[in-house]
C-alpha cells in the first residue's frame, strides 16, 4: 500500500526552495478570519509587506503582467482588510500605482492565466468596494463574466 502522506512529505522536503510561496495564495490566506474576527494568521500580513517588489507589485520572480496584477490586487485587499498604519498605507499606495501603470500591458503577455477572465473583475470589484484606488474598468473581461451588466462594458 502506498503511503501518500510520506510521499507528499518527501516531495515537499525535496523541493529545496525551488518553489517559492505564492503571493496570491498568501494574500488569500491572510484574509481568513479567526473566531475573534481578526486575521487567522496575522504573520502573513508581515510576509506580504516584506515581499512587495520595488515596483510596487507582488507576484512571481518572473515579471508576468497577468500574475503580477492578480497577486497585487489580492495583496492590496488583504492589507486593507487587516491592518492600517504608515507602512501598510505606503505599500498600498505603491501597489495601486503599479496597477494603474501596468494594467494596460496585459495584452503583451503571450497567454492568460487560467480563470483570469473571472478573477480580475472579481478582485477589482472587491478592491473598489474597500475604497482602493484601482481602475473601474475590467479591460474587457467584465463582458465575459457578466454580459448583461452595464458596468462591465
Amino acid at each position: 500500500m502506498v503511503d501518500f502522506v510520506a510521499c507528499a512529505r518527501e516531495l515537499v522536503q525535496n523541493l529545496n526552495n525551488r518553489l517559492s510561496p505564492s503571493a496570491y495564495d498568501i494574500a488569500w490566506m491572510a484574509r481568513v478570519r479567526a473566531e475573534d474576527g481578526g486575521p487567522r494568521w496575522p504573520d502573513l500580513i508581515d510576509w506580504l509587506l516584506e515581499h512587495q517588489w520595488p515596483d510596487g507589485s507582488w507576484g512571481g520572480t518572473i515579471p508576468y503582467y497577468h500574475d503580477r496584477i492578480l497577486c497585487t490586487l489580492s495583496a492590496l485587499i488583504a492589507l486593507r482588510e487587516n491592518r492600517d498604519g504608515p507602512l501598510v498605507e505606503a505599500a498600498i499606495r505603491r501597489g495601486e500605482q503599479y496597477i494603474w501603470r501596468n494594467i494596460q500591458f496585459l495584452r503583451h503577455d503571450l497567454m492568460e492565466l487560467v480563470g483570469f477572465e473571472l478573477i480580475l473583475p472579481t478582485l477589482l470589484a472587491q478592491a473598489q468596494k474597500l475604497g482602493l484606488d484601482v481602475p473601474r474598468h475590467f479591460c474587457g473581461y467584465g463582458r465575459i463574466r457578466a454580459p448583461s451588466c452595464a458596468c462591465c462594458h
